[in-house]
């Protein structure tokens, strides 16, 4: 399996503060290994918080993910990271926490969600005690992250009531920070009811904590037009965290019911957006009051929340739908089964992340024909069916969904992607040269593509190198619909940049091409017919034909 290379990513995340990949990796300090789950998060950028404001400083010591999502030992191949010399391959995978802390805060942030083969939304963390042997389960996860917000007590006192909540489990510490998708069994086993319940909590709060935060961060800008989230150097760069810090308190300060009671009851959820949307002010008013005179100021935001709350209560609804042990059986593998439960979970939430549509009075309809496709329509069973298979791809349903006039007609064939292409057969399929193994995941090819656009002559060749490596010669028309944002009529020299597959899906690329010293992350995936290919930009998709 070739090294992963999404790591890379990391670059430009980091160019603001000038700290380069090279940088990363064995150290002095304490090892801290373990994994990030949502699905398995690959590339994504783990650091230690050490001031705990939620920004990656250039001082404070982070780690890549690996293929698998671990982060300085992977169990499964047995690779010890952080024995690795400084700057040796696969050493910017290891995490060592500085000397002189005996707990550390660290977060896990971009990256791609190998589950979906889409970019990662948000944010998570996790709090570590620190010292002696490396710590092999500190997973960071959606339910470590809430636990993360809360004191010893707070957790004590909520642990308690998460269990009471049906009266059958006696959820730990130890359950949160579990790795709670390894060995799952069927959703329909009774036997691992907990393991079942851990799923849903972790899902159900992630994913609304990602609607609601993309629903405040909306409301925020600086310098006039800029995007507070994710523009602005001294401010974190997506608002989840602020989002998981207001439910946390809502849970210390009245857990009866549980997370699921909490994220489902639309009153309990007005209070936990107005309490997030107060942290984000507080931390507004911080920086303003000691940023430097030259720095532009930061304006709050009056309290709102609209339809958000209702829209956002449907949703957690709907998740806990999606697994109940009682729902539709898919007749597939676990793994499958699982897998096809968190893509119907993936599709609503991509058609919902919108500010405007969680504003709305209703809940958007195409949302709705997916959730009911998914849960209550007699269809349910086929349309999960069609998500377990490897070849469905999230993104694309999405758009199948939001390209659709009339919703309502859609059933479960708007997720049947039986007839796609792996990535290496559309490559051979083009007439281009292809080397791949047995399992259909590409060793070596090339890609030429133009834009589907009959107003555009945008066009792109890649050449994947069986070492990891990749050159890309490209011809853009320029302007903001280009991607890559590269405004220039043809780039000069070759681009170069890294680009890996996917073990478990040779329907899909990651590549990183570089431009202008910033390495730009790329999700290449074949599209339903076999006339071309997608890219996705942050969730953006754009068509592309094989040439």
């Amino acid at each position: 399996m070739k090294r992963n290379v999404l790591h890379l990513m990391m670059a430009a995340s980091l160019a603001g503060c000038g700290v380069t990949v090279q940088d990363q990796g064995s150290g002095l300090g304490s090892a801290v290994g373990g994994r990030a789950i949502d699905g398995y998060l690959v590339g994504s950028v783990v650091f230690v918080d050490t001031n705990e404001n939620g920004v990656l400083e250039a001082w404070e010591p982070r780690a890549i993910t690996d293929d698998d999502g671990y982060f300085s030992y992977n169990p499964v191949t047995q690779e010890d990271y952080c024995a690795l010399e400084k700057g040796a391959s696969g050493s910017e995978h290891c995490l060592r926490v500085p000397q002189g802390y005996d707990q550390a805060l660290i977060k896990v942030v971009a990256g791609y969600d190998s589950t979906f083969a889409t970019p990662f939304n948000g944010s998570m963390t996790l709090r570590v005690a620190v010292g002696g042997d490396m710590a092999q389960e500190a997973n960071g996860s959606p339910l470590s992250t809430l636990l993360s917000y809360m004191s010893a007590e707070q957790r004590t006192a909520y642990l308690a009531a998460e269990s009471n909540a049906d009266g059958t489990d006696n959820f730990t510490e130890a359950d949160f920070a579990s790795d709670f998708l390894q060995d799952f069994s069927d959703l329909n086993d009774s036997e691992d009811s907990k393991r079942q319940k851990l799923v849903r909590l972790a899902i159900q709060l992630h994913k609304v904590a990602d609607l609601a935060a993309d629903y405040l961060a909306g409301k925020y800008v600086f310098d006039g037009t800029k995007a507070l989230f994710g523009e602005h150097k001294d401010f974190p760069g997506e608002a989840t965290q602020f989002v998981y810090q207001a439910i946390a308190e809502a849970l210390a300060s009245d857990s009866n019911g549980g997370l699921g009671a909490l994220l489902a009851d639309s009153s309990r959820m007005a209070s936990v957006i107005l309490q997030a949307q107060t942290l984000i002010n507080d931390a507004i008013a911080n920086y303003n009051a000691n940023k430097a005179e030259s720095d532009p100021a930061v304006d709050t935001v009056a309290a709102t929340v609209a339809n958000a709350d209702e829209r956002v209560s449907e949703f957690a609804s709907f998740v806990a739908s999606v697994f109940d042990p009682a729902s539709a059986s898919i007749g597939s593998s676990d793994e499958q089964n699982l897998k096809a439960r968190l893509r119907a979970v993936e599709v609503v939430t991509r058609l919902l992340r919108d500010p405007v549509k969680l504003d709305a009075a209703s809940m958007d309809a195409k949302a709705q024909r997916a959730m009911d496709l998914a849960t209550t329509d007699a269809e349910a069973a086929s349309y999960l069916a069609n998500l377990a298979d490897p070849k469905a791809h999230v993104g694309l349903i999405a758009q199948r969904f939001t390209d659709s006039a009339d919703p309502a007609s859609l059933g479960a064939a708007v997720a049947d992607f039986s007839a796609r292409q792996t990535a290496a057969d559309q490559i051979a399929a083009a007439g281009a040269t292809v080397v791949a193994d047995e399992n259909g995941l590409i060793k070596s090819g090339e890609i030429n593509m133009a834009k589907d656009d009959p107003n555009s002559s945008d066009q792109v060749a890649l050449v994947l190198n069986e070492d990891g490596t990749l050159s890309a010669d490209i011809v853009f028309d320029g302007g903001a619909d280009s991607p890559l944002n590269i405004d220039t009529q043809e780039t000069q020299e070759p681009l170069t940049g890294s680009w890996t597959q996917n073990p478990d899906d040779p329907y899909t690329i990651y590549a990183n091409v570089e431009v202008a010293g910033v390495l730009q992350p790329v999700i290449i995936t074949t599209n339903e017919d076999g006339s071309g290919y997608q890219f996705d930009f942050g969730g953006e998709l754009v068509d592309w034909a094989a040439q």
